[in-house]
Protein backbone atom coordinates (compact mmCIF):
# COMPACT_ATOMS: atom_id res chain seq x y z
CA UNK A 1 0.00 0.00 0.00
CA UNK A 2 2.80 2.40 0.92
CA UNK A 3 4.54 1.68 -2.43
CA UNK A 4 1.37 2.66 -4.34
CA UNK A 5 1.09 5.92 -2.38
CA UNK A 6 4.74 6.66 -3.07
CA UNK A 7 4.20 6.18 -6.82
CA UNK A 8 1.10 8.41 -6.75
CA UNK A 9 3.06 11.12 -4.93
CA UNK A 10 5.81 10.95 -7.54
CA UNK A 11 3.24 11.29 -10.33
CA UNK A 12 1.54 14.24 -8.63
CA UNK A 13 4.88 16.03 -8.27
CA UNK A 14 5.30 15.94 -12.05
CA UNK A 15 1.68 16.90 -12.79
CA UNK A 16 1.54 19.92 -15.17
CA UNK A 17 0.11 23.22 -13.95
CA UNK A 18 -3.70 23.52 -14.30
CA UNK A 19 -3.34 26.29 -16.92
CA UNK A 20 -1.05 24.07 -19.02
CA UNK A 21 -3.50 21.18 -18.82
CA UNK A 22 -6.40 23.41 -19.85
CA UNK A 23 -4.46 24.88 -22.80
CA UNK A 24 -3.55 21.41 -24.06
CA UNK A 25 -7.15 20.32 -23.68
CA UNK A 26 -8.57 23.32 -25.54
CA UNK A 27 -6.17 22.95 -28.45
CA UNK A 28 -7.66 19.50 -29.11
CA UNK A 29 -11.29 20.68 -29.12
CA UNK A 30 -13.42 21.69 -32.07
CA UNK A 31 -14.21 25.33 -32.90
CA UNK A 32 -17.89 24.68 -32.14
CA UNK A 33 -17.04 23.50 -28.62
CA UNK A 34 -14.86 26.54 -27.93
CA UNK A 35 -17.50 28.94 -29.24
CA UNK A 36 -20.14 27.33 -27.06
CA UNK A 37 -17.92 27.65 -23.98
CA UNK A 38 -17.31 31.36 -24.67
CA UNK A 39 -21.01 32.01 -25.27
CA UNK A 40 -21.80 30.43 -21.91
CA UNK A 41 -19.12 32.52 -20.22
CA UNK A 42 -20.14 35.90 -21.68
CA UNK A 43 -23.63 35.40 -20.30
CA UNK A 44 -22.04 35.61 -16.83
CA UNK A 45 -19.19 38.06 -17.56
CA UNK A 46 -20.38 41.49 -18.64
CA UNK A 47 -16.84 42.79 -19.27
CA UNK A 48 -15.97 39.87 -21.56
CA UNK A 49 -19.31 40.30 -23.34
CA UNK A 50 -18.67 44.00 -24.10
CA UNK A 51 -15.12 43.31 -25.22
CA UNK A 52 -16.05 40.50 -27.62
CA UNK A 53 -19.15 42.30 -28.86
CA UNK A 54 -17.06 45.36 -29.72
CA UNK A 55 -14.52 43.24 -31.60
CA UNK A 56 -17.31 41.37 -33.40
CA UNK A 57 -19.04 44.58 -34.51
CA UNK A 58 -15.80 46.03 -35.83
CA UNK A 59 -14.90 42.81 -37.66
CA UNK A 60 -18.35 42.45 -39.22
CA UNK A 61 -18.36 45.95 -40.70
CA UNK A 62 -21.99 46.37 -39.68
CA UNK A 63 -21.20 49.69 -37.98
CA UNK A 64 -18.37 52.18 -38.22
CA UNK A 65 -15.68 52.03 -35.54
CA UNK A 66 -16.61 55.36 -33.99
CA UNK A 67 -20.28 54.43 -33.60
CA UNK A 68 -19.44 51.04 -32.12
CA UNK A 69 -16.95 52.47 -29.69
CA UNK A 70 -19.26 55.26 -28.53
CA UNK A 71 -21.91 52.68 -27.71
CA UNK A 72 -19.38 50.59 -25.81
CA UNK A 73 -18.08 53.64 -23.93
CA UNK A 74 -21.60 54.71 -22.96
CA UNK A 75 -22.39 51.21 -21.73
CA UNK A 76 -19.15 50.81 -19.75
CA UNK A 77 -19.29 54.29 -18.15
CA UNK A 78 -22.99 54.21 -17.29
CA UNK A 79 -23.67 54.33 -13.54
CA UNK A 80 -27.13 53.61 -12.18
CA UNK A 81 -26.21 54.01 -8.53
CA UNK A 82 -23.27 55.27 -6.48
CA UNK A 83 -20.22 52.98 -6.73
CA UNK A 84 -18.35 52.49 -3.45
CA UNK A 85 -14.60 51.98 -3.22
CA UNK A 86 -15.00 48.21 -2.97
CA UNK A 87 -16.81 48.06 -6.32
CA UNK A 88 -14.67 50.71 -8.04
CA UNK A 89 -12.08 48.13 -9.08
CA UNK A 90 -14.63 46.04 -11.00
CA UNK A 91 -15.99 49.20 -12.64
CA UNK A 92 -12.47 50.22 -13.64
CA UNK A 93 -11.75 46.76 -15.10
CA UNK A 94 -14.55 47.18 -17.61
CA UNK A 95 -13.24 50.60 -18.56
CA UNK A 96 -9.69 49.27 -19.00
CA UNK A 97 -11.02 46.71 -21.51
CA UNK A 98 -12.44 49.50 -23.66
CA UNK A 99 -9.11 51.37 -23.47
CA UNK A 100 -7.33 48.17 -24.53
CA UNK A 101 -9.54 48.05 -27.62
CA UNK A 102 -9.04 51.74 -28.32
CA UNK A 103 -5.27 51.22 -28.32
CA UNK A 104 -5.75 49.11 -31.46
CA UNK A 105 -6.73 52.32 -33.26
CA UNK A 106 -3.36 53.97 -32.57
CA UNK A 107 -2.17 53.98 -36.18
CA UNK A 108 -1.86 56.66 -38.89
CA UNK A 109 -5.04 55.44 -40.62
CA UNK A 110 -7.33 55.53 -37.54
CA UNK A 111 -5.66 58.09 -35.26
CA UNK A 112 -8.20 60.78 -36.22
CA UNK A 113 -11.03 58.60 -34.93
CA UNK A 114 -9.02 57.78 -31.82
CA UNK A 115 -8.62 61.48 -30.97
CA UNK A 116 -12.39 61.92 -31.10
CA UNK A 117 -13.11 58.73 -29.13
CA UNK A 118 -10.53 59.40 -26.41
CA UNK A 119 -11.96 62.89 -25.85
CA UNK A 120 -15.48 61.49 -25.76
CA UNK A 121 -14.45 58.81 -23.26
CA UNK A 122 -12.61 61.29 -21.01
CA UNK A 123 -15.56 63.70 -20.90
CA UNK A 124 -17.97 60.83 -20.23
CA UNK A 125 -15.79 59.41 -17.49
CA UNK A 126 -15.24 62.80 -15.85
CA UNK A 127 -18.99 63.00 -15.27
CA UNK A 128 -19.22 59.39 -14.10
CA UNK A 129 -16.53 59.91 -11.45
CA UNK A 130 -18.92 62.15 -9.54
CA UNK A 131 -20.75 58.95 -8.60
CA UNK A 132 -17.69 56.85 -7.75
CA UNK A 133 -15.62 56.57 -4.57
CA UNK A 134 -12.26 56.28 -6.30
CA UNK A 135 -10.18 56.35 -3.10
CA UNK A 136 -7.76 53.79 -4.53
CA UNK A 137 -7.35 55.72 -7.78
CA UNK A 138 -8.43 52.80 -9.97
CA UNK A 139 -10.76 54.80 -12.19
CA UNK A 140 -8.31 57.69 -12.17
CA UNK A 141 -5.75 55.33 -13.69
CA UNK A 142 -8.14 54.76 -16.61
CA UNK A 143 -8.26 58.52 -17.13
CA UNK A 144 -4.46 58.75 -17.12
CA UNK A 145 -4.29 56.00 -19.78
CA UNK A 146 -6.85 57.79 -21.91
CA UNK A 147 -5.01 61.10 -21.63
CA UNK A 148 -1.75 59.47 -22.69
CA UNK A 149 -3.52 57.68 -25.56
CA UNK A 150 -5.14 60.95 -26.69
CA UNK A 151 -1.78 62.72 -26.80
CA UNK A 152 -0.18 59.93 -28.83
CA UNK A 153 -3.15 59.92 -31.22
CA UNK A 154 -2.84 63.69 -31.69
CA UNK A 155 0.84 63.32 -32.59
CA UNK A 156 -0.14 60.86 -35.33
CA UNK A 157 -3.33 62.54 -36.54
CA UNK A 158 -2.03 66.14 -36.41
CA UNK A 159 -5.50 67.70 -35.91
CA UNK A 160 -6.19 71.32 -36.85
CA UNK A 161 -4.15 73.15 -34.15
CA UNK A 162 -6.49 76.07 -33.42
CA UNK A 163 -9.51 73.80 -33.02
CA UNK A 164 -7.57 71.37 -30.81
CA UNK A 165 -6.20 74.23 -28.65
CA UNK A 166 -9.71 75.61 -28.19
CA UNK A 167 -11.18 72.23 -27.22
CA UNK A 168 -8.43 71.38 -24.75
CA UNK A 169 -8.54 74.83 -23.16
CA UNK A 170 -12.29 74.39 -22.70
CA UNK A 171 -11.83 70.93 -21.17
CA UNK A 172 -9.08 72.12 -18.85
CA UNK A 173 -11.33 74.87 -17.54
CA UNK A 174 -14.44 72.75 -16.90
CA UNK A 175 -13.27 69.22 -16.01
CA UNK A 176 -13.97 68.30 -12.40
CA UNK A 177 -11.12 65.80 -12.07
CA UNK A 178 -8.31 67.72 -13.80
CA UNK A 179 -8.35 65.85 -17.09
CA UNK A 180 -6.21 67.65 -19.70
CA UNK A 181 -4.49 69.50 -16.83
CA UNK A 182 -1.40 71.42 -18.02
CA UNK A 183 -2.34 70.71 -21.64
CA UNK A 184 -0.30 73.64 -22.99
CA UNK A 185 2.91 72.03 -21.73
CA UNK A 186 1.92 68.56 -22.89
CA UNK A 187 0.55 69.51 -26.31
CA UNK A 188 2.74 72.46 -27.31
CA UNK A 189 4.46 70.43 -30.04
CA UNK A 190 1.07 69.35 -31.40
CA UNK A 191 -0.36 72.88 -31.16
CA UNK A 192 2.57 74.40 -32.94
CA UNK A 193 3.20 78.12 -32.90
CA UNK A 194 -0.29 79.05 -34.11
CA UNK A 195 -2.08 76.74 -31.66
CA UNK A 196 -0.05 77.99 -28.70
CA UNK A 197 -0.77 81.60 -29.69
CA UNK A 198 -4.50 80.86 -29.91
CA UNK A 199 -4.37 79.10 -26.53
CA UNK A 200 -2.75 82.21 -25.05
CA UNK A 201 -5.48 84.46 -26.48
CA UNK A 202 -8.18 82.24 -24.96
CA UNK A 203 -6.41 82.22 -21.58
CA UNK A 204 -5.87 85.97 -21.49
CA UNK A 205 -9.52 86.57 -22.28
CA UNK A 206 -10.53 84.45 -19.29
CA UNK A 207 -7.83 86.03 -17.13
CA UNK A 208 -9.30 89.49 -17.67
CA UNK A 209 -12.39 88.36 -15.74
CA UNK A 210 -10.36 87.42 -12.64
CA UNK A 211 -10.37 90.26 -10.12
CA UNK A 212 -7.49 90.89 -7.70
CA UNK A 213 -8.02 89.79 -4.09
CA UNK A 214 -6.19 90.93 -0.98
CA UNK A 215 -6.01 90.13 2.72
CA UNK A 216 -9.63 91.18 3.22
CA UNK A 217 -10.89 88.72 0.56
CA UNK A 218 -13.48 91.29 -0.49
CA UNK A 219 -13.39 90.36 -4.16
CA UNK A 220 -13.09 86.59 -3.86
CA UNK A 221 -15.79 84.75 -5.75
CA UNK A 222 -17.14 81.30 -4.82
CA UNK A 223 -15.82 79.87 -8.12
CA UNK A 224 -12.35 79.12 -6.74
CA UNK A 225 -11.94 76.08 -9.02
CA UNK A 226 -12.16 78.21 -12.14
CA UNK A 227 -9.83 80.79 -10.65
CA UNK A 228 -7.30 78.13 -9.72
CA UNK A 229 -7.30 76.61 -13.22
CA UNK A 230 -6.88 79.83 -15.15
CA UNK A 231 -4.19 80.98 -12.71
CA UNK A 232 -2.19 77.80 -13.31
CA UNK A 233 -2.58 78.24 -17.07
CA UNK A 234 -1.34 81.83 -16.90
CA UNK A 235 1.59 80.77 -14.73
CA UNK A 236 2.50 78.13 -17.32
CA UNK A 237 2.47 80.78 -20.05
CA UNK A 238 4.68 83.06 -17.97
CA UNK A 239 7.12 80.24 -17.16
CA UNK A 240 7.35 79.27 -20.82
CA UNK A 241 8.24 82.85 -21.73
CA UNK A 242 10.74 83.13 -18.85
CA UNK A 243 9.25 86.51 -17.88
CA UNK A 244 9.67 86.85 -14.09
CA UNK A 245 7.71 90.10 -13.92
CA UNK A 246 4.78 88.54 -15.77
CA UNK A 247 4.79 85.59 -13.34
CA UNK A 248 4.86 87.97 -10.35
CA UNK A 249 2.00 89.98 -11.83
CA UNK A 250 -0.07 86.80 -12.17
CA UNK A 251 0.62 85.67 -8.62
CA UNK A 252 -0.08 89.18 -7.34
CA UNK A 253 -3.67 88.83 -8.53
CA UNK A 254 -4.33 86.79 -5.36
CA UNK A 255 -2.72 88.15 -2.19
CA UNK A 256 -5.35 86.78 0.17
CA UNK A 257 -2.89 84.60 2.15
CA UNK A 258 0.59 85.13 3.62
CA UNK A 259 1.85 82.10 1.70
CA UNK A 260 1.07 83.80 -1.61
CA UNK A 261 3.57 86.52 -0.73
CA UNK A 262 6.10 83.81 0.01
CA UNK A 263 5.68 82.21 -3.44
CA UNK A 264 6.53 85.57 -5.00
CA UNK A 265 9.50 86.02 -2.65
CA UNK A 266 10.79 82.61 -3.73
CA UNK A 267 10.59 83.62 -7.39
CA UNK A 268 12.84 86.61 -6.72
CA UNK A 269 15.12 84.52 -4.50
CA UNK A 270 15.59 81.98 -7.29
CA UNK A 271 16.40 84.83 -9.68
CA UNK A 272 19.03 86.15 -7.26
CA UNK A 273 17.07 89.31 -6.50
CA UNK A 274 17.45 89.26 -2.72
CA UNK A 275 16.06 92.71 -1.96
CA UNK A 276 12.79 92.04 -3.78
CA UNK A 277 12.54 88.61 -2.11
CA UNK A 278 12.91 90.16 1.35
CA UNK A 279 10.45 92.93 0.51
CA UNK A 280 7.70 90.51 -0.53
CA UNK A 281 8.23 88.18 2.43
CA UNK A 282 8.17 91.11 4.85
CA UNK A 283 4.94 92.31 3.26
CA UNK A 284 3.51 88.83 3.85
CA UNK A 285 4.07 89.32 7.60
CA UNK A 286 2.94 92.93 7.72
CA UNK A 287 -0.35 92.40 5.86
CA UNK A 288 -1.47 89.61 8.20
CA UNK A 289 -0.65 90.66 11.78
CA UNK A 290 -3.25 88.25 13.19
CA UNK A 291 -2.68 85.43 10.69
CA UNK A 292 1.03 84.73 10.56
CA UNK A 293 2.43 81.91 8.44
CA UNK A 294 5.49 80.19 9.88
CA UNK A 295 6.72 79.32 6.39
CA UNK A 296 7.09 83.04 5.72
CA UNK A 297 8.87 83.51 9.05
CA UNK A 298 11.24 80.63 8.34
CA UNK A 299 12.06 82.02 4.91
CA UNK A 300 12.79 85.44 6.34
CA UNK A 301 14.86 84.04 9.21
CA UNK A 302 17.00 82.12 6.74
CA UNK A 303 17.50 85.20 4.56
CA UNK A 304 18.22 87.41 7.58
CA UNK A 305 21.00 85.06 8.68
CA UNK A 306 22.56 85.34 5.22
CA UNK A 307 22.40 89.13 5.58
CA UNK A 308 23.83 88.92 9.14
CA UNK A 309 20.60 90.29 10.60
CA UNK A 310 20.79 87.62 13.30
CA UNK A 311 18.74 89.42 15.96
CA UNK A 312 15.77 89.66 13.58
CA UNK A 313 16.15 86.00 12.62
CA UNK A 314 16.16 84.96 16.28
CA UNK A 315 13.10 87.10 16.97
CA UNK A 316 11.11 85.35 14.20
CA UNK A 317 11.97 81.83 15.39
CA UNK A 318 11.44 82.74 19.03
CA UNK A 319 7.96 84.13 18.23
CA UNK A 320 6.98 80.72 16.86
CA UNK A 321 8.14 78.93 20.00
CA UNK A 322 6.39 81.45 22.23
CA UNK A 323 3.11 80.99 20.38
CA UNK A 324 3.38 77.20 20.37
CA UNK A 325 6.00 75.92 22.83
CA UNK A 326 6.36 72.39 21.50
CA UNK A 327 9.09 70.09 20.27
CA UNK A 328 8.96 71.13 16.61
CA UNK A 329 9.53 74.80 17.44
CA UNK A 330 12.16 73.86 20.04
CA UNK A 331 14.09 72.04 17.32
CA UNK A 332 13.97 75.17 15.16
CA UNK A 333 15.44 77.14 18.05
CA UNK A 334 18.10 74.45 18.44
CA UNK A 335 19.14 74.68 14.79
CA UNK A 336 19.23 78.48 14.96
CA UNK A 337 21.18 78.50 18.22
CA UNK A 338 23.78 76.13 16.80
CA UNK A 339 24.22 78.38 13.77
CA UNK A 340 24.52 81.52 15.89
CA UNK A 341 26.63 79.89 18.62
CA UNK A 342 24.26 80.82 21.44
CA UNK A 343 22.33 77.57 21.90
CA UNK A 344 23.04 77.19 25.63
CA UNK A 345 21.59 80.62 26.42
CA UNK A 346 18.70 80.20 24.01
CA UNK A 347 17.87 76.74 25.41
CA UNK A 348 17.74 77.97 29.01
CA UNK A 349 15.43 80.78 27.97
CA UNK A 350 13.16 78.38 26.05
CA UNK A 351 12.95 75.81 28.85
CA UNK A 352 12.22 78.50 31.42
CA UNK A 353 9.55 80.04 29.21
CA UNK A 354 7.88 76.67 28.59
CA UNK A 355 7.82 75.63 32.26
CA UNK A 356 6.45 79.04 33.31
CA UNK A 357 3.74 78.85 30.63
CA UNK A 358 2.66 75.36 31.76
CA UNK A 359 2.32 76.39 35.41
CA UNK A 360 0.54 79.62 34.49
CA UNK A 361 -1.96 77.79 32.30
CA UNK A 362 -2.69 75.24 35.02
CA UNK A 363 -3.37 77.99 37.58
CA UNK A 364 -5.43 80.22 35.28
CA UNK A 365 -9.12 80.28 36.17
CA UNK A 366 -11.58 80.76 33.32
CA UNK A 367 -15.23 80.14 32.61
CA UNK A 368 -14.37 76.64 31.39
CA UNK A 369 -11.74 75.99 34.11
CA UNK A 370 -13.24 77.36 37.34
CA UNK A 371 -10.39 76.03 39.47
CA UNK A 372 -6.67 75.29 39.05
CA UNK A 373 -5.78 72.08 37.24
CA UNK A 374 -2.83 69.74 37.24
CA UNK A 375 -0.07 71.00 34.92
CA UNK A 376 0.30 69.20 31.59
CA UNK A 377 3.99 68.47 31.07
CA UNK A 378 3.62 66.66 27.74
CA UNK A 379 5.70 69.14 25.76
CA UNK A 380 8.41 69.35 28.42
CA UNK A 381 8.68 65.55 28.52
CA UNK A 382 8.85 65.34 24.71
CA UNK A 383 11.75 67.78 24.71
CA UNK A 384 13.53 65.82 27.46
CA UNK A 385 13.09 62.58 25.47
CA UNK A 386 14.43 64.31 22.33
CA UNK A 387 17.45 65.45 24.34
CA UNK A 388 17.81 61.87 25.64
CA UNK A 389 17.46 63.21 29.19
CA UNK A 390 15.30 60.35 30.47
CA UNK A 391 15.81 61.21 34.12
CA UNK A 392 14.27 64.65 33.64
CA UNK A 393 11.49 63.18 31.52
CA UNK A 394 10.68 60.69 34.28
CA UNK A 395 10.66 63.39 36.94
CA UNK A 396 8.18 65.54 35.01
CA UNK A 397 5.97 62.52 34.33
CA UNK A 398 5.47 62.31 38.11
CA UNK A 399 4.71 66.01 38.57
CA UNK A 400 1.44 66.34 36.67
CA UNK A 401 -0.40 65.21 33.55
CA UNK A 402 0.96 63.99 30.24
CA UNK A 403 -0.71 62.79 27.05
CA UNK A 404 -0.75 59.06 26.47
CA UNK A 405 1.42 58.93 23.33
CA UNK A 406 4.23 60.79 25.09
CA UNK A 407 3.90 58.56 28.17
CA UNK A 408 4.15 55.47 25.96
CA UNK A 409 7.23 56.87 24.22
CA UNK A 410 8.84 57.47 27.58
CA UNK A 411 7.90 54.02 28.89
CA UNK A 412 9.49 52.35 25.85
CA UNK A 413 12.66 54.43 26.30
CA UNK A 414 12.87 53.50 30.00
CA UNK A 415 12.45 49.74 29.46
CA UNK A 416 16.17 49.11 28.98
CA UNK A 417 17.80 51.01 31.85
CA UNK A 418 14.97 52.10 34.18
CA UNK A 419 12.81 49.01 34.11
CA UNK A 420 10.88 49.69 37.31
CA UNK A 421 9.93 53.16 36.09
CA UNK A 422 8.81 51.74 32.75
CA UNK A 423 6.59 49.21 34.55
CA UNK A 424 5.11 52.00 36.67
CA UNK A 425 4.17 53.97 33.57
CA UNK A 426 2.60 50.96 31.82
CA UNK A 427 0.50 50.27 34.94
CA UNK A 428 -0.74 53.84 34.72
CA UNK A 429 -1.37 53.83 30.97
CA UNK A 430 -3.08 50.47 30.39
CA UNK A 431 -6.32 51.28 32.29
CA UNK A 432 -6.72 54.54 30.34
CA UNK A 433 -6.56 52.56 27.10
CA UNK A 434 -9.14 49.99 28.19
CA UNK A 435 -11.41 52.81 29.37
CA UNK A 436 -12.05 53.73 25.72
CA UNK A 437 -14.48 50.80 25.45
CA UNK A 438 -13.90 49.39 21.98
CA UNK A 439 -12.37 46.16 20.76
CA UNK A 440 -9.36 47.88 19.21
CA UNK A 441 -8.57 49.56 22.52
CA UNK A 442 -8.92 46.23 24.34
CA UNK A 443 -6.39 44.63 21.97
CA UNK A 444 -4.01 47.55 22.40
CA UNK A 445 -4.36 47.34 26.18
CA UNK A 446 -3.49 43.64 26.18
CA UNK A 447 -0.55 44.28 23.85
CA UNK A 448 0.97 46.66 26.40
CA UNK A 449 0.02 44.25 29.16
CA UNK A 450 2.20 41.65 27.43
CA UNK A 451 5.09 44.12 27.45
CA UNK A 452 4.44 44.78 31.12
CA UNK A 453 4.39 41.03 31.74
CA UNK A 454 7.79 40.67 30.17
CA UNK A 455 9.16 43.43 32.40
CA UNK A 456 7.69 41.95 35.61
CA UNK A 457 9.01 38.50 34.75
CA UNK A 458 12.49 39.90 34.11
CA UNK A 459 12.32 41.49 37.58
CA UNK A 460 10.97 38.30 39.18
CA UNK A 461 7.80 40.16 40.16
CA UNK A 462 5.21 37.69 38.91
CA UNK A 463 3.05 38.22 42.00
CA UNK A 464 2.81 41.94 41.26
CA UNK A 465 1.83 41.10 37.69
CA UNK A 466 -0.92 38.76 38.94
CA UNK A 467 -2.20 41.45 41.31
CA UNK A 468 -2.30 44.03 38.50
CA UNK A 469 -4.15 41.64 36.19
CA UNK A 470 -6.67 40.93 38.94
CA UNK A 471 -7.18 44.67 39.51
CA UNK A 472 -7.97 45.04 35.79
CA UNK A 473 -10.41 42.12 35.98
CA UNK A 474 -12.28 43.74 38.88
CA UNK A 475 -12.25 47.25 37.43
CA UNK A 476 -13.40 46.23 33.95
CA UNK A 477 -15.55 43.21 34.74
CA UNK A 478 -18.45 44.70 32.73
CA UNK A 479 -16.34 44.79 29.54
CA UNK A 480 -16.87 41.20 28.44
CA UNK A 481 -14.74 41.36 25.28
CA UNK A 482 -11.82 42.73 27.25
CA UNK A 483 -12.23 40.05 29.94
CA UNK A 484 -12.03 37.36 27.23
CA UNK A 485 -8.71 38.77 26.06
CA UNK A 486 -7.56 39.07 29.66
CA UNK A 487 -8.42 35.42 30.26
CA UNK A 488 -6.31 34.39 27.28
CA UNK A 489 -3.42 36.45 28.62
CA UNK A 490 -3.82 34.97 32.13
CA UNK A 491 -3.57 31.41 30.80
CA UNK A 492 0.00 32.19 29.76
CA UNK A 493 1.07 33.32 33.23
Amino acid sequence: MSEKLSKLNKISRYQPEPEVLIRDFLRKQSVEFLVEQLINQIQRDDILFRNLYLKAERASGVLEDVTSFRKAIDHAARIDDFIGWREAGDFASGLHEIVNSLEELLSPTSAVDLVDLAEYFIVRLDKSLESVDDSNGEVGEVLRRLESLHLEACKLAKPEPLELAERLFHYEMIMSFDSFYDSLNKYQDVFGENGCAHYRVLAEKQWEQIKPVNADDKNRTPDNGRRFRITKIMETLANMSGDINALVAIKSRDLSMPYHYLTIAEIFQKAGQTEQALEWAERGLKEFPDRQDNRVRDFLASEYIKCERTAEAEQLIWAQFEEKPELGQFCKLHDLGKKLGNWTTLRERAISSLETAVVLKANTITRWHPKPTSPDWSQRIEIAIWENDLETAWQFSQMGDCNRSTMLSLAEKLEKHQTNNAASLYCKIIPTIVDETNNQAYKEGVRYLEKLGGIFRSLNKTEELAKFVESLRIRFKAKRNFIKLLDEFSRGL
